[in-house]
């Protein structure tokens, strides 16, 4: 008896964690009056739902870096009513890297109209984008066609007076 059938294409959300290829937070998670309120509220989430201790993640961060980042500093980084301590661009990559939480990311790419996905899905949105331009492509040579061929009955007509 034959085992189940296999699809002849990948299914796109087939794969276990299809769910992790577009991570970002909910708005009324984040929501704040600034810019840097919503990125400490992102930030104290991601820390309350990494499962690490404040200590930990202040030691990762230190270790990525090469430089000494105190639980102290990554309190200050989170608190919102201290924006003039804002999370410096190498610490904050630095927090996405030990928290492992990518929907910081994408808190970032948002306000730029773009979207961080998983380096998965690369293929997918590549065979999307070729599959767009062939479609532009082959409108392009079906309006072609249709104005060469009235040209030629155009020039047609003419020859015949």
């Amino acid at each position: 008896m034959a085992g189940p059938r296999k699809p002849a294409h990948p299914d796109l959300f087939g794969w276990s964690s299809a769910a992790q290829a577009i991570q970002e937070f909910e708005p009324e998670q984040v929501r704040a009056a600034t810019l840097a309120g919503v990125i400490c509220k992102a930030m104290k989430l991601a820390l309350a739902e990494c499962g690490e201790d404040r200590e930990t993640i202040a030691y990762r961060m230190s270790g990525f870096l090469g430089e000494r980042v105190s639980k102290n500093m990554l309190n200050a980084y989170v608190s919102e009513g201290a924006t003039e301590k804002a999370i410096p661009l190498p610490r904050f990559i630095a927090f996405v890297q030990a928290t492992g939480d990518m929907r910081l990311l994408n808190l970032i790419a948002t306000p730029f109209d773009r979207l961080v996905v998983d380096r998965r899905c690369e293929g997918w949105i590549r065979a999307g984008q070729l599959a767009a331009a062939a479609r532009e492509k082959q409108a392009e040579l079906q309006a072609t066609e249709t104005e060469f061929n009235f040209a030629l009955r155009m020039a047609k007509g003419a020859a015949r007076r």
